[in-house]
């Protein structure tokens, strides 16, 4: 850590480390001397920065990086529509060598002229802080399946049996009352065995296979298998009778016409 004690008779240049999602990372600095920070080599260049907007609560908002003179390689991945980047501010102690982060954020690039490019960052926590909206615009019901919108009374859709056959590596568990429905009816479902449940991955015949073990032995529990519904209007329709609460759009197109044509 750097010693704050000491700021007075220390010398501090700033580094900007830029990393794509794609996994490029470019370490900025105009600082003689420095050939590599973490394994990545030092790229020269004149970078500048707004200064760090703070909300009331002093937590950081914001900050803008101008980058001058950005080389060829650098250019295109910033020039990427939509590009998503992850900025760093980096400190470092040029008496001890020492480097700590000062600023992180995630922003796209704001503006190209050139060899210039702006880069607004706003750190993890403003990302987070969006409201998310609770329906989507998407083919699938955004009703859990069983809750209030979705109106399905789950105990009728509930096979409880008492569990006596499980695989040697846990992950298939039968029982002949699972052959009652059709393949296919659990798929989806959850296992419901004291206080864990599974997801339920496959359903064929009398067996079932699940995501991964429970934690405990099963054998001679009684369990509960909840069907299982992936969300689709026909099977709202056809397996539950229910489509009248479905809540997707399924007619919505799965290629956006605005960016594609028809």
């Amino acid at each position: 850590m750097l010693d704050v004690s000491q700021t007075q008779s220390i010398t501090i240049a700033e580094i900007y480390r830029i990393t794509f999602v794609s996994g490029e990372i470019y370490v900025l600095s105009a600082l003689s001397g420095l050939a590599a920070l973490d394994g990545v080599a030092v790229t020269p260049a004149v970078v500048s920065r707004s200064a760090i907007e703070f909300d009331r609560d002093a937590a950081s908002q914001s900050c803008t990086i101008t980058i001058r003179g950005v080389q060829d390689a650098l250019h295109d991945l910033l020039t990427i529509p939509d590009a998503t980047i992850k900025g760093e501010v980096l400190w470092r102690d040029l008496s001890s060598g020492t480097t700590e982060v000062f600023f992180t954020g995630w922003g796209v690039p704001r503006a190209s002229l050139g060899q210039i490019m702006s880069l607004k960052l706003r750190p993890d926590r403003r990302i987070l802080d969006v409201l998310v909206p609770d329906k989507l615009l998407q083919r699938g019901c955004n009703h859990m399946f069983g809750d209030s919108g979705c109106g399905v009374n789950l105990d009728d859709y509930t096979l409880e049996f008492e569990c006596d056959q499980v695989s040697d590596d846990g992950m298939t568990v039968s029982h002949a009352d699972m052959a009652l429905q059709a393949d296919a009816f659990y798929t989806w479902g959850r296992l419901v065995c004291g206080a864990e449940q599974r997801l339920v991955l496959s359903h064929v015949g009398n067996g079932i296979r699940i995501q991964y073990p429970f934690a405990n032995d099963i054998k001679g529990q009684t369990c509960q298998l909840v069907a299982g519904c992936d969300r689709q209007q026909a099977t709202c329709s056809d397996k539950f009778n229910n489509g009248d609460r479905f809540c997707g759009m399924p007619y919505a197109p799965s290629i956006n016409p605005a960016l594609y044509g028809l």
